[in-house]
């Protein structure tokens, strides 16, 4: 495909630089249709023509990196282009128009983002069961060590039920369950603020708020901790993108949260954001090292260990 002549157009080098920061503008504009099928034969348009100016021996290793950074964006960002095209079938019709070169990968993202939804999922239920494993050891080993309340014993029933429920993609039994847990717990937060996550997944935003503002008198004011546990509690029900807002939330209210830290770095771990959840997971283990946290630093460096070969790993654009 041709380059189009650009008014003040002195070397080709120019083009690629001008096509590059087009490219880069129409990414963060998506809106829709036209302007995917814009950033496409941009992107096209950038593909054909990198590789003669790489032939000519030209120093065009700054392009070279734009244009890196410029796909690893937009594998970041695949479920908006996706909604830009207004689905994969309209990106499927103008793929079989086109019948682009394999090398281009942008023209299957619609394949890239399916897969990366399902190795999020099956990443979101080895945590869940691994949490299911510690919650059942509790219900079941701590009682015969140590005698429980019955009514403790009874909400730890629960929300095991809940969690449960929460793994198998059940939302309406986890409310249900974590309902009866807070009419016999009603002093706990932590289950205070899943219940309002889940009945905000359900769309009963009225309870959502209601469960909030308990949690919130609960933590007297820590909004901090609020938002960490919010976070958290998003991504168990694989709302990846709030659980990050709030994480993001309470970082910038208490930026020495190490906790706040460690689950963002899962977070973004799980959105394949690698580079950003090393460095969280890096900075988790420093604050909770200089806290004299050993148990958090010692998951920070953990989780860092286990994201080094899944980032050499990682599919490159």
């Amino acid at each position: 495909m041709a380059v189009a002549p650009q008014t003040g157009r002195v070397t080709p080098a120019d083009d690629l630089r001008q096509l590059l920061s087009q490219s880069e503008e129409r990414l963060i504009n998506l809106t829709d249709q036209a302007s995917a099928v814009g950033l496409y034969s941009r992107l096209d348009q950038i593909s054909e023509l990198l590789p003669q100016l790489q032939a000519t021996g030209g120093d065009i290793r700054a392009e070279e990196a734009r244009w890196q950074s410029l796909q690893e964006r937009m594998e970041a960002r695949g479920v908006r282009v996706l909604r830009a095209w207004q689905g994969g079938p309209s990106l499927a019709a103008a793929r079989q128009a086109a019948n682009p070169d394999p090398d281009r990968w942008w023209w299957w993202i619609d394949q890239r983002v399916t897969a990366r939804r399902r190795r999020r999922q099956r990443r979101i239920g080895g945590v869940m069961l691994a949490v299911l494993a510690i919650v059942a050891l509790v219900v079941i080993a701590l009682p015969r060590l140590f005698p429980v309340d019955p009514v403790v014993r009874q909400s730890y029933r629960l929300q095991l039920r809940a969690e449960t429920a929460l793994a198998n993609g059940d939302l309406a039994e986890s409310y249900q369950a974590l309902s009866q847990a807070i009419a016999i717990d009603p002093t706990n937060a932590s289950l205070l603020i899943l219940h309002g996550v889940v009945a905000d997944v359900q769309g009963d935003l009225a309870a959502a708020e209601q469960s909030w503002q308990q949690a919130r008198s609960l933590l007297n004011g820590d909004e901090a901790q609020f938002f960490t546990e919010r976070g958290q509690s998003y991504l168990r029900v694989q709302q990846v993108g709030r659980a990050i807002d709030d994480l993001q939330a309470a970082i910038t209210l208490d930026p020495a949260s190490a906790r706040a830290y460690l689950v963002l770095g899962g977070a973004l771990e799980i959105e394949g954001r690698y580079q950003e959840a090393l460095s969280a997971y890096q900075q988790a283990s420093d604050l909770a090292d200089a806290a004299g946290n050993a148990e958090l630093t010692v998951m920070a460096r953990a989780q860092m260990a286990n994201l080094f070969p899944r980032m050499q790993n990682a599919p490159q654009p």
